[in-house]
């Protein structure tokens, strides 16, 4: 089976036609699913369950009550839900983000453009202009702090993040964080065997290899 991803622009002729709230958000959530779907299956790994059983109720919150209170708070359960509240405020135009990598071609390009069309997705060296008004940067381990764009976002007040961060945001289940001058990966190896020895499901990474966010996974029992 072959899935297709719902594009913004198919969302915003939805959301500006006169039809019935309730029925509007039934069909704004269903399509949601397809795209929590998709996501998910590029992702990898996500909690289909949570997302699938919240998206009504978060659409509904996220579209026609805030449109109505100046305040929402929304409490999310561990975060197993994440793929619905990302795509729920997605395709409401509530998250407001640019992707920038200085790479010309960086990998599943095509893939990141039609998931996030109608977003700021800029290829190539850095440009002063794209990073005005940026309130939060997650860079990646592979980018150097001293990009001259980056230096002038922090001196601005620009909040500093990282895949270290998504990733503890993500987790439920326990890590083992090693590090130091030496030996990092060797210790690492020998904890992953002794953990697999004593039975348990366990993802290592980072340092060894593997990206920290392409180790998540729904039947991790350590990291």
């Amino acid at each position: 089976m072959n899935l297709s991803y719902i594009s913004k622009e198919n969302f915003e002729t939805l959301l500006s036609t006169e039809i019935n709230p309730l029925q509007k958000n039934k069909i704004f959530s269903d399509l949601c699913r397809i795209n929590i779907l998709y996501m998910i299956c590029n992702a990898g790994s996500g909690h289909i369950g949570s997302s699938f059983s919240s998206i009504d109720s978060m659409s509904w919150i996220m579209g026609e009550i805030k449109r109505k209170e100046e305040n929402i708070y929304f409490f999310s359960s561990k975060g197993h839900d994440a793929p619905a509240m990302y795509c729920a405020m997605i395709s409401l135009g509530q998250l407001d983000f640019s992707l920038i990598d200085s790479r010309k071609e960086p990998p599943n390009l095509s893939t990141i453009r039609e998931m996030y069309d109608g977003y700021n997705i800029n290829t190539g060296a850095f440009m002063p202009s794209k990073f005005m008004g940026v309130t939060h940067l997650f860079v990646s381990p592979g980018v150097s702090l001293r990009e001259p764009c980056i230096e002038q976002c922090l001196a601005s007040g620009a909040k500093l993040l990282s895949d270290i961060d998504l990733f503890a945001y993500c987790i439920d289940a326990p890590v083992i964080a090693i590090t130091g001058s030496n030996g990092k990966s060797t210790v690492t190896t020998m904890v992953k065997e002794i953990a697999e020895s004593a039975g348990r499901k366990v993802y290592a990474g980072g340092n060894l290899g593997v990206p920290a966010l392409d180790l998540l996974k729904d039947d991790a029992e350590l990291y």
